[in-house]
């Protein structure tokens, strides 16, 4: 209530009239984001993304308060709903993906749920408790070329964690604490498990900076939360690190604070929970499975202790048989699990990527790296990779470590060059060593037909997969010269090169001026053209003929404006977008040609 109300000498009704009156003009932001999103024509066609699109801006009234950072809410969703759209229905579509790659838009959903969406209203509340105006004032865009950016939602939550340290780090030190649960089992330097049971907790999620397993709580459910001892004023205070939900004596999700994968500091702590000989292991993965823990984090002599504590783990949580697929000379083997629920991901996929995805056939399964492991003479096969694949085709990472091992790239190496039917997951080459990541594409260098081409050259491929990924998406009769020239088309003389000019409309009026094709008016036109494309020109010898050239480094450019053409690209339109002329106008001695 307003402290005019309070004032005697003004009439209440008058101050509820003028408050009427101010709010009478104007839509609330809710209700104009809401209809900003219904009118992306991707909206009705999907109606469980809209719904989803709704709770999330329901979320954002509630926490987002400052207009700008709703606005930055609204704009993800606006972003994801028009990259899901047809380009022929929707015609802002072409312009935000001009603005903003796939990979970023995709990565800033993801990352909104996986991340922000729990991490965000504890740090809030942490700041306004402190009254800490750098994180509530803290900007959700960057300038750019004069131009607000939004960042992406984990780089937001990087910042404001950054300015958690800087400003608020004793107050994070003594109020991040967790009295919910019993003790179960002492680890090492004092440290506790601690049960909670149901498994569910809002103190644990404040705490953790994730759910609490509050919407995803099913029957049956036990939060094992791992703490640390902090002693105020002589009183011990219990400081969660981990929070591992279980059921049925089976893990299902294992994730470290904000969600996060668990550091190696915490695997002694990990090792002597799931040593416990009661746990039968690890059930089907969970919520954003790759930031779980699981037994492929782990050293081989935490290894040997975990199956030497509990030699009856269970890795996967299947209940299939594995069924070979090849052994390798390092005595690791990889091996293929049924399971039906195998997802695939739209990261860095080109438009006909996400096409090829989406009509994949086949079986579904986990194609697992395993390692022997000795322990008591008994040989344990641990998971060290595990891939979901759908008839062979790679669709994403299931577990993995967090760290570069020689074993796992040779293995990859090994199962993409022979076994992979193809490839839907680009990240999967973070995994391969540079030697072994170029030795897989020339093997197989159709493994990058399904990725965006600025994903595609970051990677920096050897040419020969270059080369094959441009006959992909380029249906032109060209070659690579050497490792920086695309040779496009060649003719043999002046007279070649402007009969074939002549085929297109915006080059035959200009071509027709010549008197002849061969005299001196002829080379100077050809030896002054020049073409709108830039890096695009004419490579003149008296040997070798001429070569219409591009520079390899600048391919995206090229492959991103072909993939914007209008209608059906055939060769014809596709070297008539290519050979738009330049500015810049060609001159003979005697005359200028138009």
């Amino acid at each position: 209530m307003r402290l005019l109300n309070l004032l005697p000498d003004r009439p209440h009704h008058n101050t509820k009239n003028k408050r009427s009156q101010a709010k009478r003009p104007g839509k609330t932001r809710y209700k104009r984001a809401l209809m900003e999103l219904q009118a992306i024509p991707a909206y009705s066609k999907y109606p469980d993304v809209a719904d989803r699109a709704v709770a999330s801006l329901a979320w954002g009234k509630k926490h987002l308060i400052k207009s700008d950072r709703f606005d930055w809410l609204t704009g993800i969703w606006k972003r994801y709903l028009h990259f899901l759209g047809h380009p022929e229905e929707d015609s802002h579509r072409q312009r935000v993906m001009d603005k903003y790659p796939q990979a970023r838009i995709l990565g800033d959903i993801q990352t909104f749920h996986e991340v922000f969406y729990y991490a965000f209203p504890a740090i809030q509340d942490h700041a306004r408790q402190s009254s800490c105006r750098a994180i509530l004032d803290m900007p959700f865009f960057e300038r750019e070329n004069g131009r607000a950016v939004p960042l992406s939602p984990d780089v937001v939550i990087d910042q404001l964690e950054n300015l958690e340290d800087q400003y608020l780090a004793d107050f994070m030190a003594s109020n991040r604490f967790c009295a919910e649960g019993e003790p179960y089992l002492e680890t090492h330097e004092g440290w506790k498990w601690f049960r909670i049971r149901p498994g569910r907790s809002r103190e644990e999620g404040e705490a953790m900076r994730h759910c609490g397993n509050v919407p995803g709580w099913c029957f049956g459910d036990f939060i094992y939360s791992l703490r640390e001892p902090i002693d105020k004023k002589g009183e011990t205070y219990w400081k969660p690190h981990i929070t591992i939900i279980c059921n049925g004596l089976r893990f299902r999700e294992l994730k470290g604070f904000s969600n996060r994968k668990p550091a190696a500091d915490f695997h002694p702590h990990i090792v002597d929970l799931l040593g416990q000989k009661k746990f039968r292991g690890f059930s089907r993965p969970g919520y954003c499975p790759k930031n779980d823990f699981h037994v492929c984090d782990l050293s081989e002599d935490h290894v040997r202790e975990l199956f030497r504590l509990n030699p009856d783990l269970d890795q996967d949580g299947l209940g299939w048989h594995s069924e070979p697929v090849c052994d390798l000379p390092n005595g690791w083997r990889w091996v293929f699990i049924a399971n039906t629920d195998v997802h695939g991901y739209c990261r860095n996929l080109s438009t006909q990527g996400v096409g090829s995805l989406w009509s994949l056939k086949g079986r579904r399964g986990w194609h697992i790296l395993q390692e022997p492991v000795n322990v008591g003479g008994a040989v344990h096969w641990v998971h060290r990779l595990v891939l979901g694949t759908r008839n062979k085709c790679v669709l994403g990472i299931v577990r993995a470590s967090g760290k570069f091992d020689e074993n796992i790239s040779i293995g990859l190496r090994h199962f993409l060059k022979l076994h992979a039917g193809g490839l839907y997951y680009l990240d999967l080459f973070r995994m391969l060593s540079v030697s072994d990541r170029d030795e897989t594409l020339k093997a197989n260098p159709t493994l990058l037909n399904h990725f965006q081409p600025e994903a595609v050259m970051e990677l920096a491929p050897p040419l020969c997969a270059i080369e094959a990924y441009l006959k992909w998406t380029l249906p032109l009769d060209f070659h690579i010269e050497d490792e920086r020239t695309l040779v496009l088309k060649e003719f043999v003389s002046r007279k070649e090169l402007l009969e074939y000019l002549c085929f297109y409309d915006q080059w035959g009026e200009r071509v027709a001026k010549l008197s002849d094709h061969c005299g001196l008016t002829a080379t100077v036109f050809v030896e002054h053209l020049s073409f709108r494309l830039d890096g695009l020109v004419l490579d003149i010898s008296r040997d070798a003929g001429i070569k219409l050239i591009y520079p390899i480094k600048d391919i995206v450019s090229l492959l991103l404006g072909v993939s914007n053409l209008k209608g059906q690209k055939t060769r014809k339109s596709i070297m008539e977008w290519i050979l738009r002329p330049g500015k810049n106008l060609a001159r003979s001695d005697n005359f200028l040609i138009f």
